[in-house]
């Protein structure tokens, strides 16, 4: 008789997510703090195997992952490989493209997300094609007219079913513990931005196809002095 051993499981999904992530993408936070993948015009989180998690279950792995209070990368790269949701380490190379250096980058996948902490050193990312998913529009562009802004942590996702989205924002908005900048819920997309007190940072969220079982969700804490939701 076969037998199924758990732990031989999930360490195999976690192995699928990391093969079907975007070789050759990163996802960063632009100014306004949507979801902006580099390296392809295609949104890497649609590549993603979706994740079991619900929305307000992603905010609480994102508080865990991102708002310690002195998180730098080192900080951020320990919590990761400790966390439940079972992430993986994989270095992206971005191949010279025409000036462009080589640009490098770490990040953390798992079973439907990927998470990041970039130290806003975007040099080797000029003219690399950009996409980023708002609301009901798609933006392609290349980086340069649309960069990503300040110091920032990042968790991106995939979810089967998001649930309620008031729900996520308000578990987001007492996470932030700070005045909301500006919050929009609707039925089939949410997001909106919290400013931090006593500190540059701003949390944001954005939720697009969240009537679908491939809702794609963003959530980032960006260090930008004088930001605007």
């Amino acid at each position: 008789m076969r037998r199924w051993v758990p732990g031989i499981a999930a360490l195999l999904a976690t192995s699928a997510a990391a093969e079907s992530s975007p070789p050759s993408t990163i996802i960063l936070s632009e100014k306004f703090g949507r979801a902006m993948t580099v390296g392809s015009h295609q949104d890497a989180r649609e590549a993603l195997p979706p994740s079991a998690l619900s929305g307000v279950a992603a905010v609480d792995a994102f508080k865990a992952l991102c708002l310690s209070d002195a998180i730098d990368e080192a900080g951020f790269a320990k919590i990761a490989q400790a966390s439940p949701l079972q992430l993986q380490s994989q270095v992206v190379v971005l191949e010279p493209l025409g000036q462009t250096p080589t640009y490098t980058s770490t990040r953390y996948v798992g079973q439907g997300v990927i998470a990041s902490w970039w130290s806003g050193d975007d040099k080797g990312l000029k003219n690399r094609p950009i996409g980023i998913r708002d609301r009901g529009a798609s933006t392609t562009s290349v980086y340069g007219p649309f960069k990503a802004s300040g110091r920032q942590c990042n968790v991106s996702m995939k979810l089967a079913q998001v649930g309620d989205l008031q729900s996520m924002a308000d578990r987001l908005g007492a996470a932030a513990g700070g005045a909301s900048m500006k919050v929009v819920v609707k039925p089939k997309w949410a997001d909106g931005s919290w400013a931090m007190p006593g500190s540059a940072k701003r949390i944001s969220f954005a939720v697009v196809d969240a009537e679908t079982s491939s809702a794609l969700i963003h959530l980032t804490v960006q260090e930008i002095e004088g930001a605007k939701p």
